[in-house]
């Protein structure tokens, strides 16, 4: 009986580490369908401070979109870091795909769409292991889209 409630609790604390993933949605907002990035495996991202993070993000939403404006945030001690967003890197439409090829916005209604990701990563961010940092997506100042990334910064 006891080695069963042992292997019970057991199995319930490794479950969450079984299923672990470098990508999580935020609370409350829709998140990507997808992401896949050759910076990452199924557990870990290693980014280079000065260096692009490059990432396919597959969405899709039933609302068509206008626009996309990007907003990236990394969370350093716990403390939110604004980083800069570059145009055309500023607007996700700029590097949205259908099925291959450039789409843009509006956003088709329920297709799934290809956001391409090419950013730097800047170089004033200290090295840090399991970095958050968030990727918002919002139209006309309505928030639609959110993703938490988990990364090491070397």
């Amino acid at each position: 009986m006891y080695k069963f409630v042992a292997f019970a609790v057991l199995a319930v604390i490794l479950a969450p580490a079984v299923s672990a993933t470098f990508w999580r949605n935020c609370l409350g907002v829709r998140g990507p369908d997808h992401i896949e990035t050759p910076l990452c495996d199924a557990e870990r991202c290693f980014a280079v401070r000065g260096q692009p993070f490059i990432a396919n993000v597959t969405l899709s939403s039933p609302d068509v979109h206008q626009e996309l404006l990007v907003e990236n945030i990394a969370f350093i001690f716990g403390i939110p870091v604004q980083l800069p967003v570059e145009p055309p890197h500023d607007n996700g439409c700029n590097q949205l795909y259908v099925n291959g090829v450039f789409h843009g916005c509006p956003t088709l209604p329920d297709v799934p769409h290809i956001w391409m990701i090419n950013q730097d990563i800047p170089g004033f961010l200290p090295a840090f292991q399991n970095t958050v940092v968030r990727y918002t997506l919002t139209d006309r100042g309505t928030l639609v889209g959110c993703v938490e990334i988990t990364a090491t910064l070397v």
